[in-house]
């Protein structure tokens, strides 16, 4: 869910080696599932809510049959 070369240039992330490229991943990921302001921006957007609906609506269908 955090593509890090939509946050930072190539030139930044070749800097990286790729030990620390995977912690700035695993950073980006936490922060993704866990900050409110990414929630305020889901919450606020319905274009990004009916994406993630989309993306969502098999698992919710597979669910919901159990």
């Amino acid at each position: 869910m955090a593509r890090l070369d939509l946050i930072f240039s190539d030139k930044e992330l070749k800097a990286l080696d790729q030990k620390q490229r995977a912690a700035l991943t695993k950073q980006a990921i936490r922060l993704v599932r866990t900050s409110p302001d990414i929630r305020n921006i889901i919450k606020k957007d319905p274009k990004i809510r009916k994406k993630l609906k989309t993306k969502l609506r098999p698992m919710f269908s597979r669910l919901k049959k159990k």
